[in-house]
C-alpha cells in the first residue's frame, strides 16, 4: 500500500444496459486537502489557476494559494470571505469578497498584495455585501452583487454600474457573453452595458438557475441547470428540456453553482447534498463523486478542471482533487472485492480474479465484483483450456461453470492444494498441476477431466511450470530449488508419464537459495530467484547470468526483485519486471532489441504486482496487494502535460526573505551583502498528481559543478558563498516521468567592505602615502651618494665616448676604403652589408639603383636574415613604396613602428615584393656630386630598433656606397664604350672586306648571268629548228628531251646567278657610306606608310596571308631630322620580318591564334622610341646576340640573305641611335629603336 493515504473513489456506473460504454471504469485517484493541512477555514467558494499553473481558492478567511507543495493564505484588509475569483490576462487575480472587490498582484519582491478597487466606486455604491461572481472578458472585469453589477474597464480604470430593479441572483459568462438572472424578471443578457431579458427568459423569474455552460459539441447552444425545473438546452431562442439519467439525483440533492464542461466533452454538475455527478452530452450518467466513495464532503460549492485535466472540488469541508484524465483506475473493496488478488484473466468476456478468500467475477454492467458460488477458500491460478477455465485452489482443482466452481478433484487432506497450472503443448488435453504434494497431470477425456499421474513427489509449494517442445517439464518451488522432468516415449511415440527422469537443481548448480521461478520468453527459459536471473547450461548442468543478454542486463540494471513484482511475459509478448519503487515494461523491437519503459507506471510502482494480464484493446490488468489496477494504454491525458518548476521563496541570513515566489514581469535579480551570504531556496512544481511525489534537481550556476540528482527535497541551502554572480536553477520530474520547464533566480553576493572598490582605493592611497614618505627619505640619502657616483661615471663615460668615437671613425674609414675598392655592384652590396651588420641590426639590407630608362629602382641583391633575395624593382611613381618616396624626395626615412608611422611617407602598407614585412625601417638617398644614384636601406623585424646613432652610421656608409656605385657605373660605361668601338672596328673591316669581295665577284658573275640568258635563247632556237626538220617523231623525241634539260639547267643557273647578284649588291650597299641628307620628317607618318606598304606587298605574294595591325603613335613627337629613305628601309625590314614570323606561326594552325603586329612611338627625353612587336614564334635565346651580324638569318635557306638586320643596325647607328631586341621563344619578338631628336641639320 502507498505510504500516502490516498482515497480511491469508485465511479458509480448505472445498471442500465445503455450505460455499458462506461463499464469496468474502476475508480480514479482522489486526494483530499483538509483545513488542518492548508491552515484556513473549512469552506471554499471559488477556484482558479494562473498561467504558471498555481492554484487559487476563495476561502472563508481569504485567498488560498497552492503550488503543489505548500499552501499560503492571503487575507483581505477586512478579513472577509472570498466568494469569487477570476484570472486576468495581466497576471492579476481578481477577487470578489464580502464588502470588497479588487485584485491580487505581486509586488517587486514577488509577494501577493491586495489592491482594492472600491475607491473607484461612487461613495453611495461602496456599501455592498457578497460579490458572488467575478469574470474577466473583453478588457473588462464583471463583479456581481445582490444589488449591483460593477463593470471595471481595465484600460480606462473606471467603473460602469448596473443597478438591479429587484435583486440579482447569479451571473454567468458563456463564450464571452454575460448572462444574469434577476429575481422577478428572469434571465437577462448584457448588451451595450445594459441588461435585456432574453426571449422566454421570464420563465426563470422565480426559478433559481445555478448552471449556464457552453453545451459540448453544439456551437451556440447553452446548457442551463435549474434548482427544480431540471436541465435545458438554450439555442438563443428556445429553452428545450434536456432529459438525463441524473435528473432525479439533481433535483433531490440541490444542483449548485457553477458546473464544469470537462476536457473529454462530459459535464460535471455539483450538488449541495450528495457530491457531484458526471453526465455525457446524451444525458447518460457516467459517474458520481461523493462522500461514500472518496471526496471529503458532499456539499460541493465550486468545481474546476485544471490544465492537466484534473477536477478540483471546493467543498464545505476541504478541497478534493480527482485524477480524472489519468489512464489508471482502481478496483478494491469499493467494488466489492476483498482479500489479495493473485491472478486475473478474461474468460468468455468476464474478468475473473483469484484472491486469498475465493474467486471473484466482475459484472461489466456495474463494475462490481462478486464471489462465485462454491468459492470460499484461497484460489491461486488459472488455466484456460479451450472454452473451459480451470482454477487451482486450496480446495483442489476446479472449473468455472456459469457463476460457480465445479470440482475436478478435491483435496482430501493437504495433498492437493493447487498452486500452479500449465497446459501441455505436446497434448493440449493435458494440464500439469503443481500442488502441495508435487507435480500431477490431469487429462481431459471427452468433456470430463480425470487424474492421469502423480509425476513428482515434493511437499514444497510450486511457483511455476513450463514445458519444452519435446515434453520435458521444469517446475520452480518456494524453497527447494528447481526440478526438470524428462519423460520416456512409448512405441507409439507418446510420452510415458509413469517412469520420468527427475533432476533436482539447487545452489550446488549455481542457484541462489530460496524461491525460484521458471519463465519461458520467446523460446528462451529464464530462471529467477528473489533478486537474480539465470540461463541454464545443458551440458554443464549449471545456471549462469549472461549479462550480454538484454533481458538479463535490464533485470540487473533495475535491481529487479521477483518477490515485489513477478518476472513475466504478458499475453502480448511484453516483459514485466520490477524492483523497489519501479515497474518496467519491455517491448521487443523489429531489430531484436528491447525498448524499456517505466515512467507511465510510476503511479503504482510501489505496489507488489503478482500478475499482469494484457488485452489487445490496450487494457492491462495488474493484481496488486489488496486491489486490481487497470491501465488504459489508449487513453491519452486530455489536459496539458507541460508544467513548471517554480522558485517559491528565497531567504537570506536567518530571517530575511528576498523573494516570495510571485509572477513578475522582469527576471528577478538581487544583490546580497556578504554578511548575509547564506541563501536558501524553496521550490515547487505545478504537477499535482500525488502528494509529495514530485522530484527535483538543482544547479547553482557559478558554484555547483553540475546538476544534483533528483530527490523529493523542496529546499536547498547554500552558505558561505564567495562574492560573485549566481543563477539558481531547478527542474522537476513528476510521477508520470515528465520533466518540467526550468525555474531560475539570479542574484549577486557582494564582496565584504574590505574587498570593495572604495576599500581598495583607500588601500592604494595609504600605500601610496607610505611609499611617498619612504621614497622621500630614501631619496635624500640616495641623491647625495648618486651625485658622487655620477660625477665619477660622467668622467669615465666621457673618456669612453671619445675613445669609442675615435674607434668608430677609424672603423668606418677602413670600411669606406674596402667598399670603394670594388667595381662590382654585387661585391659592393655584400661588402656594405657585412659591415652594417657589425654595427646595427640589419635583418634586411638592400641597395636600390635607379634605372632612368625604365623609371624604376632596381634591388639586385637584397639580404634578409643572411640570405640573398631574388632581384626585384619598384617604379619611381609607386606611392606605396618608401624607397620610391626617399629617392623622389631625396630625404631620409626612419620609422621604428612601420605600421603606425607609414602614413607620413606612403599611402598604404604594400605587399612585400620579396621577403617578409619588417617593423623598423631606415631609408637614405645615395647621392654623389649631386647625382642621384639610388637608395640604401636597413630594416629590423623588431620595433624601436634604431636611434640617431644607427642613422649616423648608415649615413657614413651611404657616402662611401654612393662613391663606389658611381665608380662601378663609370667602369661599366667605359667597358660598354670599349666594346662598341671594337664592334665598330670589326664592322668597318668587314665592310672593306665585303666591298673587295663584291667587286671581284661581280665581273665573272655578270658573264655567268649573260651567257646563261644567251644559252636559253639558243635552246629555244634549237627546238624551233628541230620542228622544221623531216625527222620522224621517234628521232625527234630524244633531241627535244636533251634541249629541254639544257633549258631547265640554264634557268636554274640564271636564278642562282641573279640571287648571287643581289647578295653582291647588298654587300656593296652595306659597305658604302651613306651620303643621304637628313630632313625634318613626320616619323609617325613614315612608320605607318611603310607598315601598310609591307603588309600589302606580302598580301600580293600570298593571298592567304592576313594579320591584325595595331598602331600607337605619340602625336607630341612632331617632325625629327632623319634620312627618311634609310629609316624607311629599316622599318620595312623589321615589318617584313614580323609579318613573316606571324605568318609562319599561323601556318601551324594553332587553335584561337590571331596574328598581330604592333607599332608604337613615344617621346622620351631627347629621344624617340619606335617599337615593332609581333606575337610570332620568337627568336631562340641562343641566337639573339647574332641577329645583327651580316649573313646571319633564322629563315630557311633561299628565303633570306642575312643582311637586312645588319644593314638596319648600321643605319640606326649612323643616326646616332640604338636598336635592341627583346624576344621570348614561342611568344614573339619586340624590336626597339631609339633615335635622337635633332632640331637642326
Amino acid at each position: 500500500m502507498r505510504k500516502l493515504i490516498l482515497l480511491l473513489t469508485y465511479v458509480a456506473i448505472t445498471a442500465i444496459a445503455a450505460a455499458q460504454h462506461y463499464a469496468e471504469a474502476g475508480s480514479q485517484e482522489i486526494i483530499n486537502y483538509l483545513p488542518k493541512e492548508y491552515h484556513a477555514d473549512m469552506q471554499n467558494w471559488a477556484i482558479t489557476q494562473d498561467k504558471r499553473g498555481i492554484m487559487y481558492f476563495g476561502n472563508n478567511v481569504g485567498l488560498l494559494e497552492f503550488d503543489g507543495n505548500a499552501w499560503r493564505l492571503y487575507q483581505l484588509p477586512n478579513k472577509s470571505t472570498i466568494r469569487s475569483l477570476a484570472n486576468g490576462d495581466d497576471g492579476k487575480i481578481y477577487v470578489g469578497s464580502v464588502g470588497d472587490l479588487g485584485y491580487f498582484l505581486p509586488d517587486s519582491s514577488g509577494q501577493l498584495k491586495f489592491h482594492s478597487l472600491t475607491n473607484f466606486l461612487p461613495k453611495d455604491k461602496r456599501h455592498f455585501t457578497d460579490v458572488w461572481a467575478t469574470y474577466v472578458s473583453g478588457g473588462k472585469v464583471y463583479f456581481e452583487t445582490f444589488n449591483y453589477i460593477f463593470i471595471w474597464n481595465i484600460k480606462k480604470k473606471e467603473f460602469h454600474i448596473i443597478q438591479a430593479q429587484n435583486t440579482f441572483h447569479v451571473m454567468f459568462n458563456v463564450r464571452g457573453t454575460i448572462y444574469v438572472r434577476e429575481w422577478g424578471k428572469g434571465l437577462e443578457v448584457l448588451k451595450n452595458d445594459s441588461l435585456v431579458v432574453v426571449k422566454g427568459g421570464q420563465k426563470f423569474a422565480n426559478e433559481r438557475i445555478y448552471v449556464m455552460l457552453p453545451f459540448p459539441g453544439e456551437k451556440g447552444t447553452i446548457l442551463i441547470g435549474t434548482r427544480t425545473m431540471g436541465l435545458f438546452k438554450y439555442d438563443g431562442n428556445n429553452f428545450i428540456p434536456f432529459k438525463t439519467e441524473a435528473d432525479q439525483f439533481i433535483k433531490d440533492n440541490l444542483i449548485y453553482f457553477p458546473g464544469t464542461v470537462l476536457s473529454d466533452g462530459n459535464i460535471l454538475l455539483g450538488t449541495q447534498n450528495s457530491g457531484a455527478v458526471v453526465i455525457d452530452s446524451t444525458g447518460r450518467e457516467v459517474g458520481r463523486y461523493n462522500l461514500e466513495n472518496g471526496i471529503e464532503n458532499n456539499s460541493v460549492d465550486f468545481s474546476f478542471q485544471d490544465r492537466s485535466g484534473s477536477i478540483w472540488l471546493a467543498t464545505a469541508n476541504g478541497i478534493s482533487r480527482i485524477d480524472y484524465s489519468s489512464p489508471v483506475s482502481y478496483f478494491d473493496s469499493r467494488n466489492d472485492i476483498s482479500g489479495v488478488p493473485i491472478d486475473i484473466i478474461r474468460h468468455n468476456g468476464i474478468i475473473y480474479t483469484c484472491t486469498n478468500n475465493g474467486l471473484y467475477a466482475l459484472n461489466p454492467k456495474t463494475s462490481k465484483f462478486h464471489l462465485l458460488r462454491n468459492s470460499n477458500n484461497q484460489s491461486w491460478t488459472f488455466a484456460e483450456v479451450g472454452n473451459q477455465l480451470l482454477v487451482g485452489t486450496n480446495d483442489g482443482l476446479f472449473q468455472v461453470e456459469k457463476d460457480q466452481l465445479s470440482p475436478i478433484r478435491k483435496t482430501i487432506g493437504n495433498e492437493y492444494f493447487v498452486y500452479a497450472l500449465k497446459q501441455s503443448r505436446v497434448n493440449p488435453d493435458r494440464v500439469f498441476a503443481g500442488t502441495s504434494s508435487g507435480l500431477w497431470s490431469v487429462v481431459k477425456t471427452g468433456s470430463t477431466w480425470k487424474d492421469e499421474s502423480h509425476i513428482l513427489d515434493n511437499p514444497d509449494e510450486p511457483t511455476s511450470i513450463i514445458e519444452y517442445k519435446d515434453g520435458r517439464v521444469w517446475m520452480g518451488t518456494q524453497s527447494s530449488g528447481l526440478f526438470e522432468v524428462t519423460f520416456q516415449k512409448g512405441d507409439d511415440g507418446n510420452i510415458l508419464l509413469q517412469k520420468p527422469v527427475i533432476e533436482h537443481f539447487n545452489k550446488l548448480n549455481g542457484l541462489q537459495d530460496g524461491i525460484t521461478y521458471v519463465t519461458s520468453i520467446n523460446g528462451v527459459n529464464y530462471f529467477t530467484t528473489a533478486d537474480s536471473i539465470y540461463l541454464f547450461n545443458e551440458n554443464k548442468k549449471i545456471f549462469y547470468a549472461d549479462t550480454s543478454n538484454k533481458i538479463i542486463a535490464e533485470f540487473i540494471n533495475i535491481k529487479a526483485n521477483i518477490v515485489k513484482i513477478s518476472f513475466q511475459q504478458d499475453n502480448l509478448g511484453r516483459i514485466w519486471m520490477g524492483g523497489e519503487d519501479k515497474l518496467t515494461m519491455g517491448t521487443l523491437k523489429p531489430d531484436g532489441s528491447w525498448k524499456w519503459l517505466s515512467s507511465p507506471f510510476n503511479r503504482f510502482a510501489e505496489e507488489s504486482i503478482s500478475k499482469v494480464y494484457a488485452e489487445k484493446n490496450g487494457i492491462s490488468w495488474f493484481t496488486a496487494n489488496d486491489q486490481i489496477i487497470k491501465y488504459d494504454f489508449t487513453k491519452k491525458n486530455s489536459g496539458k502535460t507541460n508544467y513548471a518548476a517554480l522558485i517559491r521563496k528565497v531567504d537570506v541570513g536567518e530571517d530575511s526573505t528576498l523573494y516570495f515566489g510571485g509572477m513578475l514581469d522582469k527576471p528577478v535579480s538581487s544583490k546580497i551583502t556578504y554578511n548575509n551570504n547564506s541563501v536558501a531556496f524553496r521550490y515547487a512544481a505545478t504537477s499535482y498528481e500525488g502528494k509529495n511525489v514530485n522530484q527535483f534537481k538543482t544547479f547553482l550556476e557559478g558554484f555547483d559543478k553540475g546538476w544534483s540528482a533528483y530527490s523529493t527535497e523542496t529546499r536547498k541551502e547554500y552558505s558561505n558563498l564567495p562574492p560573485g554572480k549566481y543563477t539558481f536553477k531547478v527542474t522537476a520530474l513528476n510521477v508520470a516521468g515528465i520533466e518540467s520547464s526550468t525555474g531560475t533566480y539570479s542574484f549577486e553576493i557582494l564582496p565584504p567592505w574590505y574587498r570593495t572598490w572604495w576599500a581598495y582605493s583607500l588601500y592604494v592611497i595609504l600605500f601610496g602615502l607610505l611609499a611617498f614618505l619612504i621614497f622621500r627619505w630614501q631619496r635624500s640619502r640616495v641623491i647625495t651618494r648618486e651625485r658622487q657616483r655620477a660625477a665619477f661615471r660622467e668622467a669615465n663615460l666621457k673618456a669612453e665616448a671619445e675613445n669609442e668615437q675615435r674607434k668608430n671613425t677609424e672603423l668606418i674609414s677602413e670600411m669606406g676604403k674596402e667598399i670603394t675598392s670594388s667595381l662590382s655592384i654585387g661585391n659592393i652590396i655584400n661588402t656594405v652589408y657585412t659591415h652594417v651588420n657589425k654595427l646595427m641590426d640589419a635583418s634586411v639590407f638592400g641597395i636600390g639603383i635607379v634605372n632612368r630608362e625604365k623609371q624604376q629602382l632596381e634591388f639586385p641583391a637584397t639580404k634578409e636574415k643572411g640570405e640573398t633575395l631574388l632581384p626585384y624593382s619598384y617604379h619611381l611613381n609607386d606611392t606605396k613604396r618608401p624607397a620610391s618616396w626617399c629617392f623622389n624626395n631625396q630625404k631620409e626615412i626612419i620609422m621604428n613602428d612601420f605600421e603606425k608611422e607609414h602614413p607620413a611617407y606612403i599611402s598604404d602598407i604594400p605587399e612585400s615584393a620579396a621577403g617578409d614585412n619588417t617593423a623598423s625601417v631606415i631609408y637614405l638617398p645615395l647621392v654623389y656630386k649631386s647625382k642621384a644614384i639610388g637608395v640604401i636601406t636597413a630594416q629590423s623585424f623588431s620595433k624601436n630598433a634604431y636611434k640617431e646613432y644607427h642613422l649616423n652610421i648608415l649615413r657614413s656608409l651611404a657616402t662611401y656606397t654612393a662613391l663606389a656605385l658611381d665608380n662601378a657605373d663609370a667602369y661599366r660605361s667605359l667597358k660598354s664604350t670599349q666594346a662598341q668601338l671594337i664592334q665598330s672596328e670589326k664592322m668597318a673591316s668587314l665592310g672593306e672586306l665585303t666591298a673587295g669581295i663584291a667587286h671581284e665577284i661581280q665581273n665573272p658573275l655578270n658573264f655567268v648571268n649573260n651567257f646563261s640568258e644567251v644559252n636559253m635563247e639558243l635552246t629555244d632556237e634549237l627546238k624551233d629548228e628541230l620542228n622544221r626538220t623531216n625527222l620522224s617523231p621517234e628521232q625527234k623525241l630524244p633531241l627535244e628531251e636533251i634541249a629541254n634539260d639544257i633549258k631547265n639547267n640554264q634557268e636554274k643557273i640564271s636564278f642562282h646567278g641573279k640571287r648571287a647578284d643581289s647578295i653582291v649588291k647588298g654587300m656593296l650597299q652595306h659597305s658604302r657610306s651613306s651620303t643621304g641628307v637628313k630632313e625634318p620628317t613626320d616619323i609617325n607618318a613614315l612608320a605607318d606608310e611603310y607598315l601598310r606598304l609591307s603588309y600589302h606587298g606580302l598580301r600580293a605574294k600570298d593571298k592567304s596571308f592576313n594579320a591584325e595591325m595595331k598602331t600607337d603613335f605619340d602625336k607630341s613627337i612632331g617632325k625629327i631630322n632623319i634620312i627618311p629613305q634609310e629609316i624607311g628601309r629599316v622599318l620595312l625590314n623589321l615589318y617584313n620580318n614580323s609579318f613573316y614570323a606571324v605568318n609562319e606561326k599561323a601556318k601551324q594552325q594553332l587553335n584561337s591564334y590571331e596574328s598581330v603586329v604592333s607599332v608604337s612611338s613615344k617621346k622620351m627625353g631627347g629621344n624617340v622610341i619606335l617599337t615593332v612587336k609581333d606575337n610570332g614564334n620568337g627568336i631562340p635565346q641562343k641566337v639573339v646576340d647574332k641577329i645583327f651580324q651580316p649573313f646571319f638569318t633564322t629563315k630557311p635557306t633561299g628565303e633570306g640573305t642575312g643582311l637586312g638586320l645588319s644593314l638596319s643596325y648600321d643605319i640606326i647607328k649612323a643616326h646616332g641611335g640604338e636598336i635592341k631586341v627583346e624576344s621570348k621563344e614561342g611568344e614573339g619578338s619586340e624590336f626597339i629603336i631609339q633615335i635622337p631628336i635633332y632640331t637642326d641639320q
